[in-house]
């Protein structure tokens, strides 16, 4: 059951209800994601702990057996090792892009395009309703703003004057310097990072496509092009401010600039270097002046980061699991909205500490395969705090039934 409702402005608002018996059955059926969710987070918390230790152990291995080198000639002696060094990267020529006739003598030259259209924004709210159920407010918002991306306005809730144009007059367009070195070595084009990135601030429309000239003007920090429709009729009468469908092209531009290199040297330029075992991998590329030591270390603390960030994920996705199990006791408390609450409160707790608990132990057994001693310890100290939070757990009955 929903009723529409259209407020002044552009928002609408949608309610929608449902009964006890239809809450309870979808928590039930929630019960099965939950199990799948718990019993998925041991194979990803496990295989975590292996890709952390592995990709440890290939970085221990790659900083005992790298060589830094000058990067100004090309020693063959070197070929298929593991090497560091620092020097320019720079090209030779101009590239340009062919539609707007943006010409410059950097790396790389991106254009960037957005488009002026309508975004349809869901908030949604959920109330607990007496006896079961519960009530959906759901409130659709309408503005208008610059995307990268098609919005799909055929997917909005409201479609009445919010439509979009669909498609885009223009696309993403990268172009590249032929002869990119570093040093002596060729740089493959595919290893530029796209943070290397700087804005092309400064642009002209003098040069664009014959085709699209008039409809093209310079602007803040790129060109602006403006759709011609029936409501403007032609560009000389267009309003100032951006209408629906026009679109802005932006450009970026990768200059010159010092990089460090950590790969393996392949005739006259680099690529990945592969453990002997062929399980670990290494390519480093870094802004800068950096040394081999500090470009490991980067890459240790990247790699402990990760590891902490799937640990927490699988902690989230066990967590999640646990209270959907629950979901039908939460169900039923809800016919009395407090009690629901109460009850919801204590699922959280129990789902937080079992999550917790199970996930370090997971954890722990991990490491007792890679790294024993390591494991052995984190083990031992997960146990310790499950054994110390139930004794003072049976501490408080104890005195509760005391005072009786």
């Amino acid at each position: 059951m929903s009723d529409e409702e259209a407020n002044d402005g552009d928002e609408y608002v949608e309610t929608s209800s449902e009964g006890f018996l239809s809450q309870l059955s979808s928590s039930c059926g929630g019960v099965i994601f939950g199990i799948i969710l718990f019993f998925g987070a041991f194979p990803l918390l496990f295989w975590n702990e292996g890709r952390a230790v592995a990709r440890y152990d290939t970085l221990e291995q790659g900083a005992a057996n790298t060589k830094s080198i000058s990067a100004n000639s090309i020693d063959p002696a070197n070929e298929g090792q593991l090497l560091h060094f620092s020097a320019l990267l720079d090209s030779t020529g101009n590239i340009t892009d062919p539609i707007f006739g943006i010409t410059t003598d950097d790396i790389k030259l991106r254009r960037h395009v957005d488009q002026f259209q309508w975004a349809e924004k869901v908030t949604t709210t959920t109330k607990k309703k007496l006896g079961g159920g519960k009530e959906t407010i759901k409130s659709y918002t309408y503005s208008k703003d610059w995307y990268s991306t098609v919005e799909d306005a055929t997917k909005f809730k409201i479609q009445a004057n919010h439509s979009n144009p669909g498609t885009f007059e223009f696309s993403e367009f990268e172009v590249s310097s032929n002869n990119i070195t570093v040093g002596a070595f060729r740089f493959p084009n595919d290893m530029i990072d796209a943070s290397w990135y700087v804005p092309l601030t400064t642009v002209s429309a003098s040069n664009v496509e014959e085709k699209y000239r008039a409809q093209v003007k310079e602007g803040s920090g790129g060109l602006y092009y403006k759709v011609v429709t029936s409501n403007n009729g032609n560009t000389s009468k267009t309003s100032s401010g951006p209408e629906i469908g026009d679109e802005r092209i932006t450009f970026a531009v990768v200059q010159p600039q010092m990089i460090s290199v950590i790969a393996e040297q392949k005739g006259n330029t680099f690529t990945t270097h592969y453990t002997e075992n062929k399980k670990g991998s290494i390519l480093m590329i870094q802004e800068g002046t950096v040394s081999a030591a500090a470009m490991y270390d980067q890459s240790r603390a990247e790699n402990e980061m990760l590891a902490w960030i799937l640990r927490f994920v699988g902690f989230l996705v066990m967590y999640i699991g646990i209270s959907l199990l629950f979901g039908p006791l939460e169900a039923l408390a809800d016919v009395i909205p407090f009690l629901g609450d109460v009850v919801g409160c204590g699922i959280t707790f129990v789902a937080v500490v079992v999550a917790g608990t199970f996930s370090g132990i997971t954890i722990s057994i991990a490491w007792l395969i890679y790294h024993p001693v390591i494991g052995a310890i984190v083990l031992v100290v997960i146990l310790l705090v499950v054994a110390g939070v139930a004794y003072l757990v049976r501490l408080c009955k104890g005195d509760k039934v005391g005072d009786e």
